[in-house]
């Protein structure tokens, strides 16, 4: 076995632990010392077995057999132990702590504190929400509260706020599990039309180095708002910013209905398309790979701050990263083993995106169907048409794309919505070419936007193009009476 195979194998195991401890949560919290304790003597039992062996994959090309061979294999075994004890020990560490400082203890209760606006303020048709960390009520508090509140007056990140109001815990809204959503930020507190008092200013290092980072957000949608109309501009803030509560209820059931509401959430797909593009443009006015990776890797970690460093945005980031290394030393990546890494890394930050994240799962699903479907039907599709003209060959490659990634995440979405949409292949065919066009040249037209103000509807004048044919698709599509299957709606 090679050492790939082993990092893949072992980043399936921690996975593997983590599913496990979501679904024996108790027994697993009971045991989570031993776990830990687990885990670390599984990794040291692995290390001291490798000493005294060769690599595996060593001794299997050189046909080793005998003691050496058996430890190889054993210390394997041994890491996948620890990375699976290791999954099931961060996902019991990542609960909430009952102790007297937990804030969702107090939900029931009013409660006066002082807190710190520790999420950019979003912006919604009838208020605003936001939410508060670093609590003080006669001494720290641990947690975090989810607040809406009245329209005006605005409030800012790194304010400090005087609240009282009455703690609840947050239950589902229509058919959407607020609860889980909240979890996976490490929110298990709600707070609504609370009495607010502003204080001043949060100065600590944290709130000091995110500050300009929500001030460049704010930049960045003024600079959208200039240039497009609705609901073009809630559209492309969405697309790049995650900013989804601005997009209007119709519209989001019709890309719901057609299947194209993974375009406008943030995809590694457009972050790895967006970087190759950049990379391959600058080794084409003359630099070398060296100078393209290290021009382009800023821009990809500016991006991930500027769309606020959601999952979905790291996921991406990390995506793109891999691949421009790999275009930096000259070898094709393995997109296979690229995304198991970052899903680990990912869930090593936070387990939780595995169970209750539903753009993770389906994100990783997609990509998944990509690389290990999407040969299967394009092979099909070349049977069926042998002699292909390019232009067929376009079309059934796209199609089997689409296909291949709407394999693995319909269920996915049947399990949450409870709706599967008929026309997602078409829709997308239709649709994913445009995504990178958006992205690009949006990015653009916000740059050039900021620097002469003036001119932002003629920057934005491509983009908006891009994003209301988008739109036509969407609305299309949608508009069949068989286009979606809902059940219990």
């Amino acid at each position: 076995m090679k050492r790939r195979a082993v990092v893949f194998i072992s980043c399936c195991s921690l996975f593997l632990g983590v599913l496990l401890a979501s679904v024996f949560t108790a027994v697993c919290v009971l045991l989570e010392t031993y776990f830990f304790a687990a885990a670390v003597a599984s990794f040291a039992a692995a290390v001291l077995f490798c000493r005294f062996s060769l690599p595996l994959y060593k001794g299997e090309r050189e046909g080793v057999r005998g003691p050496k061979a058996g430890c190889a294999k054993t210390s394997v075994i041994l890491l996948w132990s620890a990375f699976l004890c290791l999954g099931i020990w961060r996902f019991t560490v990542s609960l909430p702590v009952d102790s007297p400082a937990a804030v969702w203890r107090y939900n029931g209760k009013e409660l006066a504190l002082e807190a710190t606006v520790a999420g950019e303020p979003v912006d919604k048709p009838k208020g605003q929400s936001f939410v508060l960390g670093k609590l003080d009520k006669e001494g720290p508090l641990k947690g975090r509260i989810a607040v809406s509140a009245e329209r005006w007056p605005e409030y800012e990140y790194g304010q400090r706020l005087k609240v009282v109001c009455e703690l609840e815990t947050p239950a589902m809204i229509e058919d959407f599990d607020y609860g889980t959503y909240l979890a996976v930020q490490g929110v298990y507190s709600t707070c609504y039309r609370p009495k607010v008092e502003v204080l001043g200013d949060d100065d600590s290092w944290s709130i000091s180095f995110w500050r300009p980072i929500v001030v460049v957000r704010q930049v960045f949608r003024r600079a959208v708002e200039r240039g497009l109309d609705e609901p073009e501009a809630g559209l492309f803030k969405a697309f790049i910013l995650g900013d989804k509560a601005v997009i209007s209820e119709e519209l989001s059931d019709k890309f719901r209905q057609s299947g194209l509401s993974h375009i406008v959430a943030i995809s590694g797909t457009h972050i790895t398309l967006l970087s190759g593009m950049l990379f391959f443009l600058l080794l084409a006015v003359g630099l070398s790979r060296r100078q393209a990776f290290y021009a382009v890797l800023p821009l990809l970690v500016f991006y991930v701050l500027l769309a606020g460093v959601p999952p979905s945005a790291v996921r991406a980031g990390f995506m793109g990263f891999l691949v421009l290394l790999a275009f930096h030393v000259g070898r094709l990546n393995r997109l296979d083993h690229s995304l198991i890494l970052s899903a680990a890394v990912m869930l090593l930050i936070n387990p939780k995106l595995l169970v209750f994240d539903i753009g993770f799962q389906l994100s990783f699903a997609a990509v998944l169907g990509m690389i290990y479907l999407y040969p299967v039907i394009d092979r099909f599709f070349e049977r069926c048409h042998r002699d292909r003209s390019k232009a067929v060959k376009y079309i059934s490659q796209m199609l089997a794309l689409t296909l291949a990634a709407q394999v693995l995440t319909t269920p996915i979405l049947f399990w949450h919505f409870r709706q599967i949409s008929l026309v997602a292949p078409l829709a997308n065919l239709f649709a994913v070419w445009i995504a990178p066009f958006i992205m690009g040249l949006g990015l653009l037209a916000a740059a050039l936007s900021v620097l002469m103000p003036s001119w932002s509807q003629l920057w934005f004048l491509p983009a908006g193009l891009c994003l209301k044919y988008l739109i036509l698709v969407a609305k299309f599509f949608s508009g069949f009476f068989w286009a979606y299957w809902s059940v219990g709606k």
